[in-house]
């Protein structure tokens, strides 16, 4: 759990430099064992990659996120499961876009990109 947390937040710090410097897309892997654990809405609002991704997408309303996930029916689930949960947590669902094959290894690349504002 620890091996995750420090994952976790080398990401955020990642995160936090690459907005900074004014970059204008961004990419972060969680892993299949990271995604493995139980979540809750309250637990998955305080992994500091999702908040960054969520914090991203508020503060940029043209970005839109993409989420990567290996094909198989647990990449199909980690995929959908996540953007149900993005969904609750206040992302409108139409600026996700899922992308099947868009990762060869085990876990979810998200991906927050600009675009155009959406309606």
């Amino acid at each position: 759990m620890l091996r995750i947390l420090m994952k976790l937040k080398f990401f955020l710090f990642i995160g936090l430099v690459l907005l900074s410097l004014g970059v204008r897309a961004e990419s972060v892997v969680i892993s299949a064992e990271a995604w493995a654990w139980p979540h809750s809405g309250a637990a998955l609002v305080t992994w500091p990659v999702l908040q960054t991704v969520i914090d991203v997408l508020d503060s940029s309303p043209a970005s839109r996120l993409s989420i990567g996930y290996p094909g198989g029916e647990d990449g199909v689930q980690w995929a959908y499961e996540l953007r149900a949960w993005l969904i609750a947590l206040g992302v409108a669902g139409q600026r996700i876009e899922l992308q099947p094959g868009g990762l060869a290894e085990p876990g979810l690349r998200l991906s927050v990109a600009a675009g155009k504002v959406l309606p």
